[in-house]
């Protein structure tokens, strides 16, 4: 596994900064705008060689990047809560189509805990995810992973299926600059 599967997603990294493992996302990019597929949430999606796919909004639920570099096919999944049914349909979607498990990369993002008591549970959460991908014929060293740490964080993540490039952008809802009565 990747040494960055457990970084938490705002650990000594300032706003707009890579998070390792992820290229970094500007907080000015849209996914709703401006990617060509966007996914909502408990569903999942393809996209092909030369389009970016993107979901947004990911905060107590995994969202998935799934990229296969051989065919430059791109998967994403917007779980609801740790019902993985949206990661597993994009996972096998990429195997049936002809991506080989062991050389897919996957990048992780969410599962954002609701408060200190559901630590346990986010951890489980974690670890079924990633047995999931594992025992699926995922390679460890191609799961990366940063995990929401604070109930007010929420992500956006985003592939770009030209370059294999996997961006995540991490919000914080008490920042003073997140405008809770207006658009995000």
């Amino acid at each position: 596994m990747s040494e960055s599967f457990n970084q938490p997603a705002h650990e000594g990294n300032e706003p707009g900064a890579a998070v390792p493992g992820f290229a970094a996302l500007s907080h000015d990019f849209d996914p709703a705008y401006e990617a060509d597929v966007v996914v909502e949430q408990g569903d999942w999606a393809q996209a092909r060689d030369g389009q970016v796919i993107a979901t947004s909004g990911v905060m107590t639920c995994v969202a998935a990047a799934i990229y296969d570099s051989r065919r430059g096919a791109g998967y994403m999944a917007h779980t609801e809560g740790i019902a993985l049914g949206s990661l597993e349909g994009a996972l096998a979607a990429a195997v049936r189509e002809g991506g080989d498990p062991a050389a897919l990369h996957i990048w992780l993002t969410g599962d954002a805990p609701l408060t200190k008591k559901f630590e346990d549970y986010n951890a489980e959460s974690r670890r079924v995810a990633v047995e999931m991908l594992t025992s699926a014929g995922v390679q460890n060293a191609n799961i990366e992973a940063a995990w929401l740490d604070q109930p007010s964080q929420l992500a956006d993540l985003v592939l770009d299926c030209r370059t294999g490039e996997c961006s995540l952008a991490v919000f914080d809802m008490h920042a003073p600059e997140y405008d809770q009565e207006g658009d995000q």
